[in-house]
């Protein structure tokens, strides 16, 4: 069985118990760097994120990240590797965007920035910048730039990241992604503009 499953069977601490035991499992059959076993570690992490313990998660984050962009540089362009490479990406992204996340709850404004980024120019480069997730993160972008401005006392540079979540608010709720309101990417950016 999949540990994915654990979180649709329990909540919380026992959720992370679970996760951890299905992480042991897989660290002592396969190895930690063995994808099953990312993918397990990359589960705790969001539980850990749910759960507020952001210091734990950014250690399971770095590692994710520091092997999977290994595995990533270690496949080569043939038209065989090609679907490991972009799902190894995939997963990176996605690692980096909770690392950020960790960051930025942990009051590191600045690592945050650069880690947003770094997700932001993955996405660029991989998708495009008409992509919803590339405007979903120029808006992640956008909401460290306002919370640095106001930390700061930097009106321009919270002013810059305003006008960067408006424009991803903007473009995500036109078409062609046409996101509607209840979204939870449209409700994110709406109260981010609100606080």
């Amino acid at each position: 069985h999949s540990p994915i499953s654990i979180t649709t069977l329990r909540k919380g601490d026992e959720a992370i118990d679970l996760a951890k035991w299905a992480l042991s499992i897989h660290e002592q059959s396969l190895g930690t760097d063995h994808p099953k076993t990312l993918a397990a570690m990359q589960l705790l992490s969001r539980l850990f994120i749910s759960a507020g313990k952001y210091d734990k998660a950014a250690i399971l984050c770095e590692h994710i990240a520091t092997s999977t962009f290994q595995a990533h540089a270690r496949l080569g362009e043939s038209p065989a590797e090609r679907p490991q490479k972009f799902k190894l990406l995939l997963r990176a992204i996605q690692c980096l965007h909770n690392w950020a996340i960790t960051l930025l709850h942990n009051g590191q404004l600045d690592e945050a920035e650069e880690m947003f980024r770094r997700v932001l120019a993955i996405d660029e480069a991989a998708y495009g910048n008409d992509h919803r997730d590339t405007i979903y993160d120029c808006g992640n972008v956008g909401r460290v730039l306002m919370l640095q401005g106001d930390d700061e006392g930097d009106d321009l540079k919270a002013a810059e990241g305003r006008a960067a979540v408006e424009e991803a608010l903007r473009l995500l709720k036109a078409p062609p992604h046409s996101l509607p309101d209840g979204h939870r990417w449209i409700a994110k950016f709406s109260g981010f503009l609100v606080a």
